[in-house]
């Protein structure tokens, strides 16, 4: 939330990070780098409060709309170790965020663990807020809410096509901000 004169409109809220839900139960994945980012926000002046909310997307009825529920959130924690049970090519502690929504029966995304699941070629989509809040407030007024849909390619597969390799690229544009967006396989969706 952010608190503006009296004389002054309602601002958008900023958003400085995405996060996609893998729990029905209102659990999101996210940056650790988002999470930390919380303990930053001011404060409601009065209550001393954390003026933290989220918004989900949700399909419309339909099939042909979205929905948008703000939502508390009422637990966060950013991975602090990590250790494998096999070689890891990553960073020491992945930057893995986790956030609890007061909400449950939600419809989440689902990680892929099968081999062979990341494929050079294999056609991808991202969703998030890239650049934040700026390019939905462009010329100074609300030009919209929804997040930004990319897609693209896994351009490559590292070190080379394998069961599970340890990294790859993507071909899509991304900017700053797209902290925490799911990349997902267009087939099916899985994360």
């Amino acid at each position: 939330m952010t608190q503006t004169p009296p004389d002054v409109p309602p601002l958008f809220p900023p958003i400085f990070g995405t996060g996609f839900v893998v729990d029905a139960d209102g659990l999101v994945i996210t940056n650790r780098h988002v999470v930390e980012a919380f303990g930053l926000l001011p404060k409601h002046p009065k209550t001393g409060e954390l003026a933290l909310g989220a918004l989900v997307f949700l399909p419309g009825a339909d099939d042909k709309s979205w929905q948008m529920l703000n939502v508390d959130v009422t637990n966060w924690c950013g991975l602090g170790e990590f250790q494998s049970s096999d070689r890891w090519y990553g960073k020491t502690v992945p930057d893995l965020g986790f956030v609890q929504l007061g909400v449950r029966e939600l419809p989440f995304l689902h990680l892929a663990t099968e081999d062979f699941f990341v494929k050079v070629g294999m056609a991808i989509a991202t969703i998030g807020f890239p650049m934040g809040t700026l390019p939905l407030t462009a010329l100074g007024t609300l030009n919209q809410v929804t997040p930004f849909l990319r897609h693209g390619i896994v351009s490559s597969v590292y070190p080379f096509p394998t069961a599970q390799p340890h990294g790859f690229t993507i071909d899509i544009m991304q900017q700053g901000g797209s902290s925490g967006s799911p990349i997902f396989r267009i087939a099916d969706g899985g994360v």
